[in-house]
């Protein structure tokens, strides 16, 4: 072995080729996964699934302030149930569900500014703050 066969250049560009096939199959799967139930289901199990989105996302944020850091607070249920407010609100006078989706967000995030309004105006401090 010499000097040179040591310094020969790095011919590989990245990840085996079946690395990428691999990764790109798992991707469209999981892409399937996620766009086929409206075409497929029916509205029952359509339901149960958003529903199940909707109960899993506030668990994973549980998780993340309880399960990782040890805080309890039950905060994001009352803005999950402002959002869940206005939702119900909005479609019973048949607004459209994007109009829906950005006037949640949009109540979501007055509800969120509005939370620590009273502490930096009485200028209250303490463990319940």
């Amino acid at each position: 072995m010499t000097i040179a066969d040591v310094r020969s250049p790095i011919t590989s560009t990245g990840a085996p080729r079946s690395r990428r096939v691999r990764s790109a199959l798992v991707a469209v799967g999981l892409l399937a996964l996620v766009a086929l139930p409206p075409f497929v289901l029916g509205t029952y199990w359509l339901f149960i699934a958003t529903q199940l989105l909707a109960y899993g996302i506030a668990t994973l944020g549980l998780h993340i302030l309880f399960g990782r850091t040890g805080q309890l607070s039950l905060a994001h249920a009352s803005f999950m149930g402002v959002g869940a407010y206005t939702t119900l609100v909005l479609a019973q006078r048949d607004v459209d569900p994007l109009v829906q989706l950005l006037a949640v967000v949009g109540v979501g995030l007055v509800a969120g500014a509005l939370v620590p309004y009273p502490r930096s105006v009485f200028r209250v401090c303490g463990s319940a703050w």
